[in-house]
């Protein structure tokens, strides 16, 4: 049965702060998150997703590479890479054991790897195999210990310089200033949001909308609205 998938920047902002936990066992895991991605952005069905079991470790994600594919038929809709060289946004990440992840991880890749680090959509990135420790965030993680990645062979991406509102029903946090502990001024629905007068990036990099609201003027990370582009940037004033 066919799978309808979503674009890379709209399931971006439906699962960022949220805890996905696609096969109802020990938590929000971080193989909940790649799984949620490989099914509802590369079209592969839920089933194809898990780990292979086989001996050792079998339960782990690391065997999402070493032991491709680890449900047969999941080659249809991935292709692997070993190592970390290479990496580009819309892969999923699998490090083996590490002192940082010592039962393995996965995460989305955001963007290329750049200076032995990866930004990446991730869960429980500070748990374990057992235990769910927080929920879905955009991080940077160290590229050590990546033993590969799974790349979608079709993911769909929006146009360059659109922006799109959260299609989750959620409430956006309007902030007094472009940082996340900026004092809050106001929760809105997203479609209260009509009008984006700037743009600033904050010391992580992180894009903030200037928006107006309640008769004076706040921003918005940039989960509130999932993808701006160089292209709608240079139509907005840059602040500093």
């Amino acid at each position: 049965m066919a799978v309808t998938t979503i674009d890379f920047e709209t399931w971006q902002a439906d699962v960022d702060g949220e805890l996905i936990d696609r096969d109802r066992g020990f938590g929000a895991q971080c193989w909940d998150l790649v799984a949620d991605f490989g099914n509802r952005c590369a079209g592969a069905p839920i089933g194809l997703m898990y780990t292979s079991g086989r001996a050792p470790d079998g339960t782990l994600v690391l065997t999402l590479v070493r032991d491709f594919p680890a449900q047969r038929g999941v080659e249809r809709y991935f292709t692997k890479h070993t190592g970390a060289k290479g990496i580009r946004a819309g892969d999923i990440l699998v490090w083996g054991r590490t002192r940082a992840h010592p039962q393995s991880h996965t995460a989305v890749a955001l963007a290329a790897a750049k200076g032995g680090e990866v930004r990446v959509m991730s869960q429980n990135d500070r748990g374990s195999a057992t235990e769910a420790s927080g929920a879905t965030h955009r991080t940077t993680l160290s590229t050590d210990g990546i033993i590969g990645y799974l790349r979608p062979r079709t993911l769909r991406r929006l146009p360059a310089g659109r922006l799109i509102k959260r299609t989750a029903p959620h409430r956006v946090q309007v902030r007094a200033s472009a940082s996340s502990h900026a004092h809050q001024i106001a929760v809105l629905k997203p479609s209260r949001l009509k009008t984006v007068s700037g743009w600033q990036r904050d010391s992580r990099g992180d894009l903030w909308l200037r928006v107006r609201v309640k008769g004076r003027y706040g921003w918005i990370h940039q989960t509130g609205f999932v993808r701006i582009t160089a292209s709608t940037t240079k139509r907005l004033r840059q602040y500093r």
